[in-house]
């Protein structure tokens, strides 16, 4: 594993986790403020589009609207995608193939593929995700699998989810 790696990841993941700090202050902060009884403060969260109970909306779109959150938010996706980004480029140099994902694909809409980027990134970190095909309840093969002859990869992902803290020990 290169050195300038795993210290640009360890920058990265330094970065993302105060930023996720700041964003979580902000939010408890924000949310301290609606004077919600107890049982319902943990019915709103940011991100969440449509509440289970109709007259916890207003919190969740004034949480969903904040500046604050929304400019935390995007620095810490965007945090995520340079990490991410590292890890592509290694995988497209090395022209390692993991069947379901498109690395090209990938590098011409960062945006609009980071569900997929993630997904893959995960995968690589061991992670099976879970999907429904046909109503049947079927696990992906983590891409782990598919770039064993990679090691340098595999182990520059493990130390970003560590680092990340992603995964419980």
């Amino acid at each position: 594993m290169k050195r300038i790696h795993k210290q640009y990841l360890s920058h990265l993941a330094n970065q993302y986790l105060q930023l996720k700090k700041d964003f979580e202050q902000a939010q408890e902060k924000i949310i301290s403020g609606f004077n919600l009884d107890i049982n319902k403060i943990g019915l709103v969260s940011y991100g969440i589009t449509t509440t289970a109970e109709p007259e916890m909306q207003i919190y969740a779109d004034k949480l969903n609207s904040n500046d604050t959150l929304n400019q935390l938010s995007a620095r810490m996706k965007r945090t995520k995608i340079n990490a991410y980004m590292l890890f592509l480029s290694e995988l497209w140099v090395y022209k390692v193939e993991v069947p379901g994902y498109n690395i090209d694909k990938m590098f011409d809409n960062l945006d609009e593929s980071y569900a997929e980027i993630e997904a893959l990134i995960q995968g690589i970190a061991g992670y099976e995700h879970l999907h429904s095909i046909d109503g049947k309840m079927t696990k992906e093969i983590p891409g782990r699998e598919y770039i064993r002859e990679y090691p340098w990869i595999i182990k520059l992902v493990d130390y970003w989810t560590k680092k990340m803290k992603l995964f419980a020990d």
